[in-house]
C-alpha cells in the first residue's frame, strides 16, 4: 500500500443557479467558485466529497455547471445532497458525470461514509433507519473513517442556522467510536467550525459560495470569500485537515 498521503477537498453549498448569471445572497455563484479553482488545483486533490447544497433551485443546468467547474479537478468525486437540492436531479446529473453516491467510498486506505440527511421539503435534517443501520455496520470494522452529512450534528452558535441542524444527533453520536470514526464532516453552516466530541472531531466546510461571519445572529456576509476544506488522509490512520480560501495558493 502506498504511504503517501491521499489529498481530499470537500466542496459545500455551492447554490448554483439555472440562470448563469443569477445571483445567490447578491453574489455570484459561478464566479465565487471560478475564484477558488486555482487554490483547489494547487492542492493537485485525489478526490472530492461535495456535501450538498450544491444548487439553490434543483435545476438540471445548475449541476451541469457544477460538473463543468470540476472537470479535471480530481479523479474521484463522492457526493451527498443538502436541503436545496433536488435528488434526483442531482443523482441523473452527476451519475452521468461518473460521481460516486456511495454510501461507502474506499478512498486512499480509509472508508469514508456518505450519509444522506435531506427530509423531503424541511430545510433540517435527519438520517433515516437505513443510515443508522450503516452506523452500526461501520463498527465491527476499525478501518479509519470520515463521516459526511449535510446538516450540522451539533449547534454551530448561530442561531440563523442552528435552527435547522440534524434532528436527534444522538443517533449518530452514540454509534460512533474514536477508534475508528475520526471525524464527522458536515456542511449547511457557512462557516467554519470544528470541536472535539468524545474523541471524534465535528468540523464543518464553509461554503463554496457566500459564508457568513461566526457566532451571528443573522446571516452577516464574511468578506473573505468562499471557501473549502481539505483532508490529508495518511494510509495507517493519522490525519490532517483545514480550510483553502480563495487567492490562497
Amino acid at each position: 500500500m502506498s504511504q503517501r498521503p491521499f489529498t481530499l477537498i470537500q466542496l459545500s453549498d455551492a447554490h448554483f443557479l439555472e440562470d448563469p448569471e443569477g445571483l445567490y445572497r447578491d453574489q455570484s455563484p459561478d464566479a465565487c467558485l471560478a475564484q477558488l479553482k486555482p487554490a483547489l488545483k494547487a492542492l493537485k486533490p485525489d478526490g472530492l466529497v461535495l456535501t450538498g447544497d450544491m444548487a439553490e433551485d434543483g435545476s438540471r443546468p445548475a449541476y451541469e455547471r457544477v460538473v463543468t467547474h470540476l472537470e479535471g479537478l480530481a479523479p474521484q468525486v463522492g457526493w451527498i445532497p443538502g436541503n436545496h437540492d433536488d435528488v434526483d436531479e442531482m443523482a441523473s446529473v452527476f451519475g452521468s458525470a461518473g460521481y460516486d453516491s456511495g454510501p461507502l467510498l474506499h478512498w486512499g486506505g480509509w472508508r469514508l461514509a456518505l450519509l444522506n440527511s435531506v427530509v423531503e421539503n424541511d430545510p433540517a435534517g435527519e438520517l433515516n433507519q437505513d443510515q443508522l443501520s450503516l452506523l452500526d455496520c461501520l463498527g465491527q470494522d476499525p478501518q479509519p473513517t470520515l463521516l459526511f452529512v449535510h446538516h450540522q450534528p451539533m449547534a454551530v452558535q448561530s442561531p440563523w442556522i442552528d435552527r435547522f441542524p440534524l434532528r436527534s444527533p444522538e443517533e449518530l453520536m452514540n454509534r460512533l467510536d474514536p477508534q475508528w470514526a475520526r471525524a464527522v464532516a458536515f456542511g449547511h453552516v457557512h462557516q467554519i467550525f470544528s470541536v472535539v466530541h468524545e474523541g471524534v472531531q465535528y468540523l464543518s466546510a464553509p461554503a463554496t459560495s457566500v459564508n457568513s461571519q461566526a457566532q451571528m445572529e443573522r446571516f452577516t456576509v464574511d468578506p473573505t470569500g468562499p471557501k473549502a476544506r481539505w483532508f490529508r488522509l495518511m494510509p495507517e490512520g493519522r490525519w490532517a485537515t483545514g480550510v483553502i480560501s480563495a487567492g490562497m495558493v
